[in-house]
């Protein structure tokens, strides 16, 4: 790749060859976001409300959706909910008042525009990611590392295409640690007025990005050099004054409604500590995060070699590296130590991660990184392992929005069991349907609608619906002709060994017959990955039985 004859002209070859490689480096950048919007956008449309069924298939984005069409709707900007930050509410509430999808009848193409902002969060997250490489470790080479892993990441791909909160927060969290690394080089106030600004909006997004005005701080130490200078009042009030009126300017009603945002903190908090939907597999939750949940993130070879990279990063680069290292290990403790994990708590690490990896680029053209990688082909074969991870971990992902662009499970098992009640007919389910349910009664937002609704669709099709719990008994004495359920539903209970459960599918597998089952595999091209049954990352197709009983059978 050659420059225009114009931009060489006067310069020694020298400079030739570094406007020609800084050339490509540019467009290694743009190709990584390019492949991000790519990955973000298949599948876009997948579980959209329409006309076979109410709600997402996602649980949380009717939560974001249904308070920001209420706020636009009416004009109030007290969001009345505080389990998330008012921040989502009230830029989703804009989005459905400018493009007047706030509207009756357009909750599908309202969902999508929403999704578009995740799209754009997690695309300018990889722009950071870029960004941040380039400033701490000085490379011409990694800023396009660090974006196409951030690009590539099976967690940043899939969470992108939701409306709900973890793009945003992510987004911001990378925004503000890109105004902290500038303070390791430069003493300018706004920069720490503008870390401590995202720092605030992160918060007001998820209650957890208040922690971001940590590296702002502790850039400060490190340009310092002494860890006293933490204690700066100025430091410390530049960056805190800032978060405080950019996380009010985004939740108002933190003050204004104080009442009830304590009440629905402190139910986060609650059930962050004793937890109550997810399962860890019986381990403890920092190994099961580590163990469990980063894999599933990034995929297992980017998180190995992003950890290398991390710990190469504070070798060769020493208070440098150590800010992004000591930063992603904050987090990996704060979020590894609740009792409720989910994957989708892992966003904020996966630019870290792959900033961190990034930092095996810098042999290639940073001298003080060298002794490390100081041969030719030692920097070769990092390079290629590098590229390596992170083009399994494209696979992965793109494995995943496959899934999300083809026929969804739930639909499969729809298209299977409708043509079986034309003329009526009982069927049982554990729960109301919600999410994870097949779309067969219309509505399905679980316990947000009244039982009422679903037994009245269920009636005007001429259905006896039947939600037997884990009670036995009620299954025996309606005995309902079909029975179905979701991996939501049987998974990690007979996993756990629950008595209740166990008792329940002893009694089912007595009297009725596994008559369908539907479900997934993951795969990109002819390669078959295995596929994490983590609670939120099973939301695409999740796995759906359908059993009969005996008797109906042997009619």
């Amino acid at each position: 790749m050659r420059l225009p004859p114009s931009k060489l002209a006067g310069k020694t070859p020298e400079e030739q060859r570094e406007n020609t490689l800084s050339l490509i480096r540019r467009r290694a950048v743009l190709a990584a976001v390019v492949l991000a919007v790519s990955l973000r956008v298949v599948g876009l449309e997948w579980g959209l409300p329409g006309p076979a069924h109410s709600a997402s298939y996602h649980p949380d984005e009717g939560t974001i959706y249904g308070h920001a069409l209420q706020m636009a709707k009416t004009g109030d900007l007290n969001p009345h909910f505080f389990n998330y930050g008012s921040l989502p509410i009230m830029l989703s509430a804009l989005v459905l008042k400018l493009t007047g999808l706030d509207a009756p009848g357009k909750i599908s193409a309202a969902h999508y525009a929403l999704r578009l902002v995740s799209v754009a969060a997690g695309v300018l997250t990889v722009w950071l990611a870029a960004l941040i490489a380039g400033r701490l470790f000085r490379s011409g080479w990694a800023p396009a590392l660090a974006a196409a892993a951030t690009a590539a990441a099976p967690l940043a791909v899939v969470n992108s295409h939701y409306a709900t909160v973890d793009a945003l927060a992510t987004c911001l969290l990378t925004a503000s640690l890109y105004f902290s690394v500038r303070l390791l080089d430069e003493d300018d106030a706004k920069w720490y007025l503008l870390a401590g600004a995202l720092a605030g909006l992160a918060a007001a997004t998820k209650y957890v990005g208040a922690m971001a005005i940590l590296p702002a701080i502790a850039a400060h130490a490190i340009r310092s050099g002494s860890l006293r200078s933490v204690l700066d009042g100025r430091a410390v009030g530049l960056v805190a004054g800032p978060a405080i009126a950019a996380f009010l300017i985004g939740c108002p009603y933190s003050v204004l409604d104080h009442q009830a945002f304590l009440r629905d903190f402190a139910f986060e908090m609650r059930h962050v500590r004793e937890g109550a939907t997810t399962y860890m597999l019986g381990q403890p939750p920092l190994v099961y995060f580590v163990s469990q949940v980063l894999p599933c993130a990034l995929s297992l070879p980017l998180l190995c070699v992003s950890a290398v990279g991390l710990a190469f990063g504070i070798a060769a680069f020493g208070a440098r590296g150590a800010l992004l290292g000591g930063w992603a290990l904050l987090l990996i403790l704060l979020h590894g130590s609740g009792k409720e994990i989910f994957v989708r708590y892992a966003m904020p690490l996966v630019p870290l991660f792959a900033i961190g990896l990034a930092s095996l680029a810098a042999p290639i053209d940073v001298d003080e990184a060298r002794g490390l990688l100081a041969k030719p082909f030692q920097r070769g074969v990092a390079v290629a392992v590098v590229g390596l991870a992170v083009l399994w971990a494209a696979l992965v992902s793109w494995a995943n929005v496959s899934l999300m662009a083809g026929p969804d499970t739930r639909e499969q098992a729809a298209r299977r069991l409708l043509p079986e009640y034309m003329d009526g007919g009982s069927l049982g389910m554990h729960k109301l349907p919600w999410f994870d349910t097949p779309p067969l009664l219309f509505y399905n937002a679980g316990p947000h609608y009244p039982p009422e609704v679903y037994f009245d669709a269920a009636e005007r099709m001429g259905v006896e619906l039947t939600i037997t719990g884990w009670d036995v008994g009620v299954l025996r004495i309606k005995e309902p002709e079909r029975f179905v359920s979701t991996e939501f539903d049987y998974h990690y209970p007979l996993l756990a060994d629950q008595p209740k459960p166990e008792a329940f599918y002893d009694a089912l597998q007595s009297e009725y017959a596994l008559e369908s089952e539907f479900s997934a595999p993951l795969r990109a091209g002819p390669i078959e990955f295995q596929r994490p049954r983590l609670h939120d990352w099973r939301y695409v197709c999740p796995e759906i039985r359908i059993y009969r009983r005996l008797e109906a059978v042997a009619e």
